[in-house]
């Protein structure tokens, strides 16, 4: 490597570092904070969740905040607990969960990008709503 070469690559990882900073900076005031001053605070990210349904030729996908998703999720333990039908709506988010069946839950999810419906194992929405549960709570 020529010295020319050498010279280059301290600016250029010094650039590509000042964006990464900047960046970062950026989406801190996007966030919540709770301060202790101006120069120490906590940050807060926004998180929010996202609901992937696959069919056969795409990826349907909406964001939903942890607040909605528990909400999401409240509905479907309802269904799978009452052994019936539970629907949950949001925005343009419709969400229909019927564990009537047993040993399965039948699941109809529409956006305005499309509708999907599909049958899951209950033992699989049983695993969904825990591991939900331990990350984020379920009241």
């Amino acid at each position: 490597m020529t010295t020319s070469k050498l010279n280059r690559v301290p600016g250029a990882l010094f650039q590509a570092l000042s964006k990464t900073v900047s960046s970062a900076l950026s989406r801190i005031n996007s966030f919540e904070k709770i301060e202790f001053s101006d120069r120490f605070y906590l940050v807060i990210p926004r998180i929010e969740l996202t609901l992937n349904f696959m069919t056969v030729d795409e990826v349907s996908s909406t964001k939903l905040s942890v607040d909605e998703a528990t909400e999401l999720f409240k509905s479907i333990k309802t269904a799978c607990e009452q052994n019936g039908i539970a629907e949950f709506k949001m925005g343009e988010l419709s969400w229909k969960t019927d564990a009537s069946s047993e040993g399965q839950v039948k699941i109809r999810y529409k956006t305005p990008q499309g509708s999907a419906y599909t049958i899951v194992e209950r033992a699989s929405v049983d695993a969904a709503i825990a591991n939900f549960t331990q990350r984020f709570g379920l009241s």
